[in-house]
């Protein structure tokens, strides 16, 4: 069943939509909104079918793929978009241009003394949807790294096996929202 087809018929679904219609009818240019990007995550999870791409460029603001609508993108919204994506060859072009715009925003001058990128670098490195070869380019360009040595240190990289953003696509939902509880220092 298509995607916009389901959302019709099911009226939490119809509701995610409409809220997903309202930010995208009111957005503003270089605007985020971490909300919407858990309910686009939450929706991908709930209706276990891809998001049509026309919805996808449309919310990330990627319609006509150009570099500068990527260099738009922030933390957050990288990685939200290559999660959503996956290993999906449909969205190659997507994930290609994703890969890119990590590579130049790690090749910066100064670039882990932000936050941002120090977070990107090490979700890189463990992301499931980057190649072995694209996370040793980001090495040896970053660390002017030799090749055998950028191997070994993405080794120690994925020791950990998630650093910030959770690539974990097999957790259900009830166990991704129930992390996110408040839970009392006192209980």
């Amino acid at each position: 069943m298509n995607v916009l087809n389901r959302l019709k018929e099911e009226p939490i679904f119809r509701e995610v939509k409409r809220c997903l219609d309202i930010y995208d009818a009111n957005k503003k240019e270089g605007e985020t909104n971490l909300e919407v990007m858990n309910i686009l995550l939450c929706l991908y999870r709930l209706l276990k079918t891809p998001i049509s791409r026309n919805q996808i460029v449309k919310l990330f603001n990627i319609a006509n793929g150009f570099d500068e609508e990527y260099k738009k993108l922030n933390y957050f919204q990288l990685c939200t978009l290559m999660y959503i994506i996956g290993k999906d060859v449909d969205y190659d072009d997507v994930r290609m241009k994703i890969v890119t715009e990590i590579k130049r925003r790690l090749a910066e001058d100064d670039a882990m003394l932000h936050a941002d990128n120090a977070m990107l670098f090490f979700d890189s490195m463990v992301c499931p949807y980057l190649r072995k070869e694209e996370k040793k380019d980001i090495l040896v360009k970053l660390f002017s790294y030799k090749e055998q040595t950028a191997y070994s240190k993405l080794k120690m990289y994925n020791a950990t096996g998630r650093w910030f953003f959770n690539w974990d696509k097999t957790l259900s939902l009830s166990e991704l929202l129930s992390k996110k509880e408040y839970h009392s220092p006192y209980e």
